[in-house]
């Protein structure tokens, strides 16, 4: 099977587009379950402050994250 933009293999569909990419389902569940409850915060992640000390954490963790993802160095800052 030939595909351009998307093809469906049994019930997952696989995006080839430049631009946004399909996320694993254990990803999404787990985005799905802390959108209502933020662990620790008693709120959903779009209704915390973005100067609150949970943001702060998801900030954190994503900086971090993508530190080890790209192997960089303490010379790089992620913004």
């Amino acid at each position: 099977m030939h595909c351009i933009i998307g093809c469906m293999v049994a019930t997952q569909l696989y995006n080839f587009n430049a631009g946004p990419a399909i996320l694993p389902h254990p990803v999404l569940e787990k985005a799905q379950a802390e959108l209502l409850d933020l662990p620790g915060a008693g709120l959903s992640v779009m209704e915390i402050s973005h100067r609150s000390a949970n943001f702060d954490e998801i900030i954190i963790k994503a900086r971090n994250g993508i530190h080890k993802l790209y192997n960089l160095s303490d010379d790089y800052e992620v913004l």
